[in-house]
Formats: structure tokens, C-alpha cells, sequence
């Protein structure tokens, strides 16, 4: 498991893009409490999500990167593919993509994807839950801490996926989405996926882990 993440990645997350106090200034004392009171009914209703809590009898796994600052914890068979040979990924914004090698049941096959967009003007977290809500398609959002990574959980009945919504400070909301989200079979392996979800380990932090286990 990993064991020290990119501290200077996941504090300036957490400073630069999501700080409450960043969000634009009000012009009215009275706004200006209300988006205060906002901000901590946020903060205490915020689910704490940790790699600490993956189960390792779910599956035989290993922890890959997707290339954009954040890992992922996904069972060893899994095939990473390639999103621009696929229909619709473009569009979709999706730049990663690793799927099952084999059915569930069902015939489904357990999937998780990353798309990027560019999203002008994004300061705060609630920006990312408004964004998502405005869709319409999602049956719960929830604030998340991924990992030390700000973030909005969410599932949809209606595109059976769940996942975690997050940006960089670069103004990129990044989407994790796992699918099936209803499937029993999977349930297990699919809360292990978005547990995992944490800022990507530099050689550094990673060469101080080994260090520190020795």
C-alpha cells in the first residue's frame, strides 16, 4: 500500500483551488455570511475517504497512475485501453480507461474511467457539486476528502456509475466514474476503486516510505 502521498500536490489543492475563503468577493455583509455558513456546512458533512480502509481480500491489486496526478488502486487483471481507439471518449473528455478482463453475471464488464475538462472560473468545491447538480443526472453528491484530495462523490441510478469529481489548480475538473454501481458482486471492488483514489507518490516520498519501513 502506499504509504506518504505528494504533500506539496495535495496542499495546494486543497490552498489554492478549494479554500472557501478564495470564492468570489460579495458585496454585502449578509452574503458574505451566508457563503461562510455554507462553507462549514460543507466542511462537517464532509465524507473522509482513505486508502487505509481498502480491503486486500477483495482482489489481488496494484496501484497505477493515470498520468495526471492522482493513482488509483485496481485489480492486477485489469486492461488498461486505449481511450482514443473508443467511440464517444474524445467527446467524453475521457483519458483513461481500464476495464475487466472478464463478465460479471450480468455480462457486464466492471469499468473505470478519468475524463478532464476545462472548466473557466472554477475557485471552490461548491462550484464542482453546482456544476454536477445542474446535469440533473446524479441521485447524491456528497463532499469527500480523497486522500487529502477535495472532492465531490457521486452516484447515478440513471448511468449506473458512481465516483469522485475533483480539480487541479490549473482549472481541470477531473471525474473518476466506476461502473456497474449495482451490482453486489462488484460493490466490494468498486468501493475499493474510489477509496483509492490519492495524489500520485513522488520517486522522493516514495524513496522516504521505503526508508521509514526498513
Amino acid at each position: 500500500m502506499k504509504k506518504a502521498f505528494v504533500l506539496a500536490m495535495a496542499a495546494a489543492l486543497t490552498a489554492a483551488a478549494w479554500t472557501p475563503a478564495m470564492a468570489k468577493e460579495k458585496t454585502t455583509e449578509v452574503e458574505t455570511e451566508a457563503v461562510s455558513e455554507e462553507a462549514s456546512e460543507a466542511e462537517q458533512n464532509t465524507l473522509v475517504l482513505s486508502y487505509e480502509d481498502i480491503d486486500p481480500e477483495v482482489y489481488d491489486g496494484v496501484w497505477v497512475s493515470t498520468g495526471y496526478g492522482f493513482d488509483l488502486y485496481l485489480p492486477s487483471d485489469w486492461n488498461v485501453l486505449d481511450a482514443s481507439e473508443i467511440d464517444g471518449a474524445e467527446d467524453a473528455g475521457i483519458v483513461y480507461m481500464a476495464q475487466a478482463e472478464d463478465a460479471l453475471e450480468d455480462g457486464t464488464k466492471a469499468t473505470v474511467t478519468v475524463s478532464a475538462k476545462k472548466v473557466d472560473g472554477i475557485e471552490n468545491l461548491q462550484q464542482i457539486y453546482e456544476e454536477l447538480d445542474e446535469t440533473g443526472e446524479y441521485s447524491s453528491l456528497t463532499y469527500c476528502d480523497a486522500n487529502g484530495i477535495p472532492a465531490v462523490g457521486f452516484d447515478s441510478k440513471e448511468q449506473n456509475v458512481s465516483g469522485l469529481a475533483f480539480a487541479d489548480t490549473d482549472g481541470y475538473m477531473y471525474v473518476v466514474a466506476v461502473t456497474p454501481n449495482d451490482n453486489k458482486d462488484f460493490a466490494a471492488a468498486e468501493r475499493n476503486i474510489i477509496l483509492s483514489v490519492s495524489p500520485t507518490l513522488t520517486e522522493e516520498a516514495s524513496s522516504e516510505a521505503e526508508t521509514a519501513e526498513e
